[in-house]
Protein backbone atom coordinates (compact mmCIF):
# COMPACT_ATOMS: atom_id res chain seq x y z
CA UNK A 1 0.00 0.00 0.00
CA UNK A 2 1.45 3.71 -0.75
CA UNK A 3 2.22 6.18 1.46
CA UNK A 4 -1.00 7.89 0.40
CA UNK A 5 -3.45 5.28 0.63
CA UNK A 6 -2.11 4.37 4.13
CA UNK A 7 -2.43 8.26 5.08
CA UNK A 8 -6.38 8.20 3.64
CA UNK A 9 -6.67 4.79 5.56
CA UNK A 10 -6.03 6.30 8.57
CA UNK A 11 -7.86 9.45 8.62
CA UNK A 12 -11.04 7.70 6.90
CA UNK A 13 -11.49 5.76 10.21
CA UNK A 14 -11.31 8.38 12.31
CA UNK A 15 -14.64 9.39 14.26
CA UNK A 16 -13.52 13.01 15.10
CA UNK A 17 -13.73 13.78 11.28
CA UNK A 18 -17.35 14.95 10.77
CA UNK A 19 -17.51 16.47 14.47
CA UNK A 20 -15.24 19.24 12.82
CA UNK A 21 -17.36 20.65 10.64
CA UNK A 22 -20.21 22.77 11.15
CA UNK A 23 -23.68 22.04 9.84
CA UNK A 24 -24.05 23.55 6.79
CA UNK A 25 -27.00 22.30 3.32
CA UNK A 26 -25.31 19.13 1.81
CA UNK A 27 -24.77 20.52 -1.74
CA UNK A 28 -22.74 23.33 -0.05
CA UNK A 29 -20.62 20.96 2.58
CA UNK A 30 -19.77 19.07 -0.39
CA UNK A 31 -18.45 21.89 -2.58
CA UNK A 32 -16.43 23.12 0.50
CA UNK A 33 -15.10 19.32 1.11
CA UNK A 34 -14.60 19.26 -2.99
CA UNK A 35 -12.37 22.76 -2.69
CA UNK A 36 -10.75 22.08 0.28
CA UNK A 37 -9.62 18.53 -1.17
CA UNK A 38 -8.30 20.55 -4.25
CA UNK A 39 -6.62 23.38 -2.43
CA UNK A 40 -4.75 21.26 -0.51
CA UNK A 41 -3.31 18.84 -3.34
CA UNK A 42 -2.78 22.00 -5.35
CA UNK A 43 0.86 22.50 -3.40
CA UNK A 44 1.99 18.83 -4.02
CA UNK A 45 0.70 19.32 -7.68
CA UNK A 46 2.29 22.62 -8.63
CA UNK A 47 5.67 21.75 -7.04
CA UNK A 48 5.81 18.53 -8.88
CA UNK A 49 4.75 20.53 -12.23
CA UNK A 50 8.09 23.08 -11.57
CA UNK A 51 9.97 20.66 -11.87
CA UNK A 52 9.17 19.78 -15.19
CA UNK A 53 11.91 19.94 -18.49
CA UNK A 54 11.41 21.65 -21.73
CA UNK A 55 10.94 17.98 -23.68
CA UNK A 56 10.05 14.91 -22.55
CA UNK A 57 12.26 12.89 -20.21
CA UNK A 58 14.07 16.25 -18.93
CA UNK A 59 13.64 17.84 -15.63
CA UNK A 60 14.06 21.54 -14.25
CA UNK A 61 16.62 22.16 -11.42
CA UNK A 62 14.83 23.79 -8.77
CA UNK A 63 16.05 25.05 -5.04
CA UNK A 64 14.86 24.22 -1.87
CA UNK A 65 13.20 27.75 -1.87
CA UNK A 66 11.54 27.75 -5.50
CA UNK A 67 10.27 24.47 -4.12
CA UNK A 68 8.27 25.64 -2.15
CA UNK A 69 7.39 28.77 -3.45
CA UNK A 70 5.77 26.78 -6.45
CA UNK A 71 3.99 24.94 -3.59
CA UNK A 72 2.30 27.77 -1.48
CA UNK A 73 1.99 29.38 -4.59
CA UNK A 74 0.29 26.45 -6.13
CA UNK A 75 -2.12 26.78 -3.09
CA UNK A 76 -2.85 30.40 -3.64
CA UNK A 77 -3.93 30.15 -7.46
CA UNK A 78 -5.76 27.06 -6.54
CA UNK A 79 -8.04 29.12 -3.97
CA UNK A 80 -7.78 32.09 -5.63
CA UNK A 81 -9.25 30.64 -8.63
CA UNK A 82 -12.01 29.05 -6.56
CA UNK A 83 -13.48 31.57 -5.06
CA UNK A 84 -11.59 32.24 -1.87
CA UNK A 85 -8.79 34.55 -0.70
CA UNK A 86 -5.29 34.73 -0.10
CA UNK A 87 -4.25 36.71 2.44
CA UNK A 88 -0.16 35.93 2.52
CA UNK A 89 2.29 33.68 1.73
CA UNK A 90 5.72 32.43 2.97
CA UNK A 91 8.13 30.34 2.63
CA UNK A 92 10.08 31.05 5.49
CA UNK A 93 10.69 27.81 8.02
CA UNK A 94 9.36 28.05 10.77
CA UNK A 95 10.50 25.73 13.56
CA UNK A 96 8.59 26.47 16.48
CA UNK A 97 5.22 25.32 14.71
CA UNK A 98 4.80 21.74 14.04
CA UNK A 99 3.51 19.49 11.00
CA UNK A 100 2.09 16.04 11.75
CA UNK A 101 4.62 14.38 13.99
CA UNK A 102 7.89 14.80 12.55
CA UNK A 103 7.86 18.41 10.52
CA UNK A 104 8.14 21.65 10.86
CA UNK A 105 6.15 24.48 9.35
CA UNK A 106 8.42 25.22 6.18
CA UNK A 107 5.99 27.32 4.33
CA UNK A 108 2.58 28.89 3.98
CA UNK A 109 -0.56 30.23 2.39
CA UNK A 110 -2.65 31.88 4.64
CA UNK A 111 -6.53 32.03 2.92
CA UNK A 112 -9.99 32.36 2.99
CA UNK A 113 -13.52 33.33 2.28
CA UNK A 114 -13.80 36.26 3.55
CA UNK A 115 -12.04 39.54 2.24
CA UNK A 116 -10.25 40.31 5.56
CA UNK A 117 -8.50 37.45 7.33
CA UNK A 118 -10.38 36.28 10.33
CA UNK A 119 -8.77 37.07 14.10
CA UNK A 120 -7.83 33.58 14.79
CA UNK A 121 -6.12 32.62 11.61
CA UNK A 122 -2.86 33.72 13.58
CA UNK A 123 -3.54 32.66 16.94
CA UNK A 124 -1.23 30.01 18.44
CA UNK A 125 -3.01 26.62 17.48
CA UNK A 126 -2.72 23.69 19.98
CA UNK A 127 -0.97 20.65 19.01
CA UNK A 128 0.58 20.16 15.17
CA UNK A 129 -0.80 21.04 11.76
CA UNK A 130 -2.06 18.61 9.85
CA UNK A 131 -0.37 17.97 6.28
CA UNK A 132 -1.95 18.51 3.39
CA UNK A 133 -2.46 14.63 2.55
CA UNK A 134 -3.96 14.31 5.84
CA UNK A 135 -6.19 17.01 5.16
CA UNK A 136 -7.05 15.79 2.14
CA UNK A 137 -8.34 12.08 3.48
CA UNK A 138 -10.47 14.23 6.11
CA UNK A 139 -11.94 15.83 3.64
CA UNK A 140 -12.18 13.44 0.89
CA UNK A 141 -13.62 10.64 3.71
CA UNK A 142 -16.74 12.71 4.02
CA UNK A 143 -17.36 13.11 0.20
CA UNK A 144 -16.56 9.29 0.29
CA UNK A 145 -19.94 8.75 2.62
CA UNK A 146 -21.93 10.04 -0.70
CA UNK A 147 -21.06 7.01 -3.05
CA UNK A 148 -22.54 3.90 -3.49
CA UNK A 149 -20.77 0.51 -1.91
CA UNK A 150 -19.17 -0.25 1.53
CA UNK A 151 -17.61 2.27 3.21
CA UNK A 152 -13.83 2.10 3.92
CA UNK A 153 -10.68 3.72 2.60
CA UNK A 154 -10.86 2.99 -0.77
CA UNK A 155 -13.46 4.40 -1.44
CA UNK A 156 -12.15 7.58 0.05
CA UNK A 157 -8.56 7.20 -2.13
CA UNK A 158 -10.99 6.74 -4.94
CA UNK A 159 -12.45 10.16 -4.25
CA UNK A 160 -8.78 11.46 -3.40
CA UNK A 161 -7.47 9.80 -6.41
CA UNK A 162 -10.27 11.62 -9.08
CA UNK A 163 -9.93 15.04 -7.68
CA UNK A 164 -5.85 14.73 -7.77
CA UNK A 165 -7.03 13.94 -11.79
CA UNK A 166 -8.80 17.26 -11.39
CA UNK A 167 -6.33 19.01 -9.44
CA UNK A 168 -3.65 18.46 -12.47
CA UNK A 169 -5.83 19.79 -15.08
CA UNK A 170 -6.61 23.05 -12.99
CA UNK A 171 -2.69 23.68 -12.43
CA UNK A 172 -1.91 23.26 -15.61
CA UNK A 173 -4.96 26.25 -16.74
CA UNK A 174 -3.57 28.26 -14.55
CA UNK A 175 0.20 27.79 -14.63
CA UNK A 176 0.28 31.19 -16.22
CA UNK A 177 -0.77 32.66 -12.56
CA UNK A 178 0.82 30.43 -10.63
CA UNK A 179 4.36 30.66 -12.23
CA UNK A 180 5.02 34.41 -11.84
CA UNK A 181 3.49 34.39 -8.12
CA UNK A 182 6.35 31.21 -7.60
CA UNK A 183 9.05 33.19 -9.34
CA UNK A 184 8.28 36.96 -7.14
CA UNK A 185 7.82 34.38 -3.75
CA UNK A 186 10.94 32.54 -4.31
CA UNK A 187 12.77 36.20 -4.30
CA UNK A 188 10.63 37.81 -1.55
CA UNK A 189 10.52 35.24 0.78
CA UNK A 190 7.25 36.60 2.22
CA UNK A 191 4.37 38.75 0.49
CA UNK A 192 0.97 40.08 1.89
CA UNK A 193 -2.15 40.30 0.35
CA UNK A 194 -1.51 43.66 -1.59
CA UNK A 195 1.76 42.24 -3.25
CA UNK A 196 -0.58 39.11 -3.95
CA UNK A 197 -3.05 41.04 -5.58
CA UNK A 198 -0.92 42.33 -8.05
CA UNK A 199 -0.53 38.62 -9.30
CA UNK A 200 -3.74 36.87 -8.39
CA UNK A 201 -6.39 39.76 -10.08
CA UNK A 202 -9.53 40.40 -8.29
CA UNK A 203 -11.29 39.39 -11.68
CA UNK A 204 -10.06 36.48 -11.93
CA UNK A 205 -11.50 35.20 -8.38
CA UNK A 206 -13.45 32.38 -8.75
CA UNK A 207 -12.90 31.86 -12.32
CA UNK A 208 -12.61 28.07 -12.03
CA UNK A 209 -15.63 27.19 -10.02
CA UNK A 210 -17.57 26.59 -13.76
CA UNK A 211 -14.96 24.19 -14.21
CA UNK A 212 -16.36 21.66 -10.92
Amino acid sequence: MSAVAETIGRAAQSPSIIAAFPPVETSDLAMHLKISVLVSLAGIVAQKRCRRGSAPGWRRLRSADDKRAFHESGHAGISHCLGRHVYSLSIRPQPDIRVGNRQFLAGVCCQGLTLEPPAELYAKRDGPLDRDLRSVAKSASMLAVSLPGRDGWRKTLRVARELRGQCELLVEWLWPLIAPLADRLAVAGVMDQEEIAKFLKPETRGCALRLL
